[in-house]
């Protein structure tokens, strides 16, 4: 192994040197970037990388459960892992699809599957032992294509389904119905999915399967850790933010009266002078905390300093807001 030397040539006299044909940026510049606000930012880049596993996992399932039931071999790939809004999945003008609406057990609507239409016929042309010419378009489906392609679906859940339960997810289950005009998760455009995109060839052509879920479903895939916490009852986080309350310092102000007076009045008092209050020596005074009247009582000295001796306490004007039905 040689050594190298880089030599500097020499500079002429009197001939400045070069400089740089763009100025060095200054040191605090930095560009600014717009937050896209129509893309949701659910989970961070380390749960990301967990989703794309399941994905990845999902779809080996997959590909080997559809192709038993077409009887032959297909490869399924991941293409993608992104994070949309429900209105942003389901755009027919720009990319016409079949859908097939998703729901958990208790029949919640959680996501949808959709394909391509090459994709869609042609697995239902295969199942009835033919095959589907390569400029399939979307179209209405017969009832025998639907049943077909519910099928598919069907399969497609279940893969699904079981990969997401190995990992702390609920299960899946597909409605059985096909649609090609409206949404399947129509009302849901706020909502926040995960989309799967799973990549296929047919006829050597690049199909794109789609498969959305809510990401409160994907949660405990992105992150394994909640599936070792167990959600807590609702009483008991009452008792313990009414705990959290009761520590909490709170400032107690003693009010002996009030006096209604002018400003030159103010101005010309002296030393010596008295000025009237508006409650008498019977009156107790009021103790208030963040100016609502909690305590009554009277003035008394206690080891050299004034206190207060409660003799009345009235009911807090929030305390049912905490679940304290009763005064104490």
């Amino acid at each position: 192994m040689s050594n190298a030397t880089c030599l500097e040539e020499p500079k002429q006299q009197g001939v400045p040197a070069a400089q740089p044909a763009v100025p060095p940026a200054a040191p605090d510049a930095c560009t600014v970037v717009d937050y896209d606000w129509r893309t949701p930012r659910r989970f961070t880049p380390a749960e990301r990388r967990r989703l794309g596993d399941f994905a990845a996992k999902a779809a080996q399932r997959t590909a080997a459960e559809v192709g038993n039931l077409l009887r032959r071999q297909l490869l399924l790939e991941v293409g993608a892992v992104t994070e949309l809004y429900g209105a942003a999945l389901w755009n027919p003008a720009e990319r016409p699809e079949y859908g097939v609406q998703l729901t958990d057990k208790a029949g919640r609507v959680c996501g949808m599957l959709t394909m391509p239409p090459q994709a869609a016929i042609g697995w239902t042309e295969q199942l009835l032992g033919g095959s589907a010419a390569p400029d399939v378009s979307l179209k209405p489906l017969s009832s025998l294509e639907s049943m077909l392609l519910l099928d598919i679906a069907a399969t497609f859940a279940k893969a699904f389904s079981a990969t997401l339960q190995e990992l702390g997810g609920p299960a899946l289950q597909h409605v059985e119905s096909v649609t090609h005009e409206k949404s399947p998760i129509e009302g849901h455009d706020k909502e926040e999915f995960c989309r799967v995109v799973l990549v296929t060839e047919i006829d050597k052509k690049r199909m794109e399967i789609g498969l959305s879920l809510l990401g409160d479903l994907l949660a405990p895939v992105a992150d394994p850790g909640l599936q070792k916490k167990k959600p807590r009852p609702p009483e008991e986080l009452r008792k313990e933010l009414l705990g959290h309350l009761a520590a909490t310092p709170v400032k107690i102000t003693a009010l002996l009266g009030r006096a209604a007076v002018t400003m030159r009045d103010i101005t010309v008092l002296d030393p010596g002078d008295v000025l009237l209050l508006s409650r008498t020596l019977k009156d107790p005074i009021e103790l208030s905390v963040m100016g609502n009247i909690v305590q009554m009582g009277y003035p008394v000295a206690c080891d050299g300093r004034y206190a207060v001796q409660v003799v009345e306490r009235r009911e807090w004007p929030r305390a049912k807001l905490a679940g304290k039905e009763e005064s104490q």
